[in-house]
């Protein structure tokens, strides 16, 4: 039956010169409108049928007409390429036809429909047809037999689709036990569930308020997507049947619908393509820029194809919805295009045949979501980086405060500072040398600190008001400050804690700590001696001081000094003691020297 189509030898796809522009080359052949299109990549070949009856296979690599498959009294309305080898085509003659795609022989003619055939899908070695007399029938491709028909709707039947509910790898399908189903939508403005082992009903899907045009199946979360003249999209759950949803944004007939990931693209007679959040149901993107209606749409490499009614196909970038390019040739109305590999095949009513080179569009694309990629793998590392440091920073924080507890009788020597300074700006501690003949008035609020003890890190400080004093000391050589019982016994137990420490946390302690820690003990100690031998000279008429009391002063203001310089002094004694890499060592030398001092 087939006739060869011209032979005539060109270049392979390498050595094609661009005919204008994008447009690599136009293949003609067909004398009625190209009503539909397929393309095997294994086989390498493209099968287009025709209002002229035929349907043509095109070499791929020569981009030349193999054979001419004659035979349909009909325009052919659909077509498909079957296990690389044969090519299926279905007409508005009522049959179904099997093709050798080497010899363009028909091999097998299937008739069983009452009127034309709209739409054909294959699932492994079936085919389910629809048609114009209101029903579906399922085609065994080996034996050319009818093996089930479905009836039930009440008008014509156009889109389908195939839900694989079993997940099966294999290549054969037993009809007599599966749980696979088919979906259908009409023009009796109904969707149907159907058994593929039954060929019962299992649901209909009412809602729509005109004829069902087209319809696209969600196979991973079993949700059903269908378009209609209505204007709407509706969005079924294909397990009890129940509508989840209504899409609302266009003004006229939806034509086409496709699923990319979690977005639904839908094109409609209003001249736009709407970009649903699929989960959700919200527009996310609208692409118009077309002067005519929309005939066919085709998502590939994150680029949106559209075929339109002034001859023009167009690539929008899916995210930012720019238009990046307009591919102008065909004289009419684009029925149907196909992308593949850097190649975008588009089919018109004016019998051709026209393949674009999409390469420099997938570049850039490619280009894109590479640096999309990189600047996701860039964000993740530094959000990886951010809990890192916090992590490391809880850790920190919590290892000081591990310190500071174990630290048991040290005071914050700032807090020590506030409390114990004077109100008025002349600082015994501040590097001054009281004499004999020197006089200053002091009017503070002085707080006495309880001692340190061994399990209580808790400082109680009570207020006591301080009136006006004169001490008069003079200066009295070798004098050894006396220290309270209860002092000794406080640096004591600390010294003693202290040589208790393990290895370990003598490493993490500072050594500022440790001096800081001794000065301040120091500090307190001088407040709470110098404040037993205070005299209140309030009195105008009190007593003149007895020759004690004069010792007392004395010895009260030579000890002030011998804290005063130990204070200041030995703290970078301290230090020096204890900074050599021998802590343990050293620490027992300090311990001893801090015992003679004292």
């Amino acid at each position: 039956m087939g006739a060869g189509a011209s032979r005539k030898k060109t270049p392979s796809n390498g050595g094609l010169q661009k005919e204008k522009g994008f447009l690599i080359k136009t293949l003609s052949g067909h004398t009625g409108g190209i009503n539909c299109i397929d393309y095997s990549a294994k086989a390498k070949v493209i099968i287009t049928g025709s209002d002229d009856r035929t349907a043509r296979v095109w070499d791929f690599d020569t981009f030349s007409c193999k054979v001419v498959l004659e035979g349909h009294t009909g325009y052919v309305t659909c077509c498909k390429s079957w296990h690389d080898h044969f090519a299926i085509t279905a007409s508005f003659d009522r049959s179904v036809r099997k093709w050798n795609l080497t010899s363009g022989n028909c091999v097998m003619k299937m008739e069983n429909h009452c009127h034309k055939i709209n739409q054909l899908i294959i699932h492994k070695s079936f085919m389910f047809t629809t048609s114009y007399d209101k029903t579906v029938i399922c085609w065994n491709l080996r034996t050319g037999e009818a093996e089930r028909n479905f009836r039930g709707h009440t008008n014509s039947v156009g889109p389908i689709a195939y839900l694989d509910l079993e997940n099966d790898d294999s290549s054969a399908l037993d009809l007599t036990d599966t749980t696979d189903v088919i979906l259908t939508g009409s023009i009796d403005e109904t969707a149907k569930i159907w058994s593929v082992e039954t060929a019962k009903c299992r649901a209909t899907l009412r809602g729509h308020k005109g004829p069902i045009t087209c319809l696209c199946v969600d196979q991973n979360n079993r949700m059903l997507y269908t378009g209609s003249r209505d204007n709407t999209v509706k969005k079924w759950n294909l397990q009890n049947g129940k509508l989840l949803q209504t899409f609302k944004g266009h003004t006229d007939t939806i034509i086409r619908m496709q699923l990319f990931g979690k977005m639904l693209f839908s094109a409609s007679l209003d001249r736009t393509v709407c970009c649903w959040m699929a989960d959700y149901g919200d527009v996310i993107r609208k692409y118009k820029d077309h002067d005519h209606m929309i005939s066919d749409i085709h998502v590939y490499q994150g680029i949106l194809f559209t075929g339109c009614g002034d001859g023009k196909v167009r690539a929008f970038d899916i995210k930012s919805g720019n238009l990046k390019q307009t591919y102008k040739g065909h004289s009419y109305v684009v029925n149907c295009l196909m992308a593949d590999q850097t190649f975008v095949f588009s089919c018109s009513y004016d019998g051709n045949l026209k393949i674009w080179d999409i390469n420099p569009l997938v570049k850039d694309r490619l280009k894109e979501e590479k640096h999309e990629q990189q600047q996701k793998q860039q964000k993740q590392e530094q959000q990886k980086l951010l809990q890192q440091q916090e992590q490391h920073k809880l850790q920190q924080q919590q290892l000081n405060n591990n310190t500071s507890t174990s630290s048991r009788g040290s005071t914050s020597l700032s807090h020590v500072n506030e409390v114990t300074s004077p109100t008025n700006d002349y600082s015994v501690r501040g590097g001054r040398k009281l004499t004999s003949h020197s006089r200053r008035r002091m009017d503070s609020k002085a707080k006495s600190t309880t001692s340190f003890h061994t399990n209580n890190s808790n400082n109680q400080n009570n207020n006591n008001n301080l009136s006006e004093q004169k001490l008069m000391t003079s200066p009295i050589a070798d004098v050894k400050p006396v220290f309270s019982n209860s002092f000794r016994h406080s640096v004591a137990s600390n010294l003693e804690r202290r040589r208790l420490k393990t290895s370990e946390e003598r490493k993490r302690s500072d050594c500022d700590e440790i001096a800081d820690e001794i000065v301040e003990m120091i500090e307190l100690e001088s407040e709470t001696t110098s404040s037993g031998y205070e005299t209140s000279l309030d009195d105008a008429n009190s007593t003149a001081p007895s020759t004690g009391d004069l010792k007392r002063r004395k010895s009260a203001a030579q000890l002030w000094h011998t804290l005063d310089d130990a204070a200041m002094g030995k703290r970078d004694v301290i230090k020096r003691e204890i900074t050599p890499t021998s802590r343990m060592e050293n620490d027992v030398i300090m311990e001893e020297e801090i015992l003679k001092m004292l």
